[in-house]
């Protein structure tokens, strides 16, 4: 289990590392959008980001080994960020507005493909 979750986070972040720096205009108007007080679309992200979390929590709380550890963590980070997503939206909006140039989201973008590249170097 903890190599078939370790590969999908690590193709997850090179594909959404890749997706960023393919289509900027799109994500910055994302980023803005979601920073704004759009509820609904903030209420649908916080509710499919803490369904993942719970899922990555129940399914795989293992803390032995670096790979486990990783997969663990991102589980947990998941759950918290849904949590926070849906109980205080407001720290979310103001969290996702300083992602809202095209130099923090290029250099989000260019660690996701980093992160996303070693996870898949150790697990492939």
């Amino acid at each position: 289990m903890t190599l078939f979750l370790f590969k999908a986070i690590g193709l997850y972040f090179v594909i959404v590392g890749i997706s960023v720096l393919a289509n900027k205009k799109a994500y910055l108007k994302l980023t803005k959008e979601l920073s704004s007080d759009q509820k609904p679309m903030n209420l649908m992200f916080g509710f499919i980001t803490l369904i993942i979390g719970i899922l990555m929590v129940l399914s795989h709380n293992t803390w032995n080994a670096f790979p486990e550890i990783l997969v663990s963590l991102y589980g947990w980070i998941a759950l918290i960020k849904g949590i926070s997503i849906l109980a205080l939206p407001s720290f979310y909006q103001k969290s996702v507005a300083k992602m809202s140039n095209e130099k923090t989201l290029k250099m989000i973008a260019l660690f996701y493909i980093a992160f996303g590249c070693y996870v898949c170097y150790l697990a492939f």
